[in-house]
């Protein structure tokens, strides 16, 4: 069987629904939650143009996704990108497309005057394009021990974050010394 032509191309919005799809499948085959609705904000339609998408046959087959931000390191502007999503359908791995597409993505990156990459993951994709690993990533939990939720008998209360608080949180992540410049949407 001959396998379709495979075409590499920035994302367009017709190329969503499959996009989606693919990245379901290839990171969340038994997820609640999808891809699309989790990084709705990479793919929105103004930053599709950021998107690579490889389609064979009609169908979006592999991809790679960025996006361009902007760093503050101690009040001077960086410009920064968030790049990964990359991925391969199962039956077209092992073509070179998502190395392909990354590579393609990068290089564009860099040349119009990105000058740094936040990467998701350590994978030789990743740094057989130039990446090398820089800090480390760290989570905390916050527990409510003992903390009454009218705040009573505390100095704070604790409660969920929702998006009545993003103007709060937006102050104060803004006065970190080194802080990702958010847009207010």
């Amino acid at each position: 069987m001959t396998l379709p032509r495979v075409a590499t191309r920035v994302m367009e919005p017709r190329d969503l629904p499959g996009t989606v799809r693919l990245l379901d499948l290839v990171f969340r085959p038994d997820a609640a939650t999808s891809m699309g609705d989790d990084y709705a904000y990479d793919y929105a339609r103004d930053n599709l143009r950021e998107c690579r998408v490889a389609v064979a046959g009609g169908e979006v087959v592999a991809h790679c996704a960025s996006r361009r931000s902007r760093v503050l390191v101690e009040g001077a502007q960086i410009e920064w990108g968030g790049f990964g999503n990359v991925c391969t359908h199962p039956d077209w791995r092992g073509q070179g497309l998502g190395g392909r597409l990354l590579a393609g993505l990068w290089h564009d990156l860099k040349r119009t005057g990105v000058d740094g990459l936040y990467i998701s993951g350590g994978r030789s994709l990743y740094t057989r394009v130039g990446a090398v690993g820089c800090g480390t990533e760290r989570s905390f939990i916050m527990r409510n021990h003992g903390i009454r939720p009218d705040g009573g008998g505390a100095a704070f209360s604790l409660r969920p974050v929702g998006p009545e608080d993003s103007g709060l949180l937006a102050r104060i992540h803004a006065a970190e010394p080194v802080s990702f410049v958010r847009d207010p949407a």
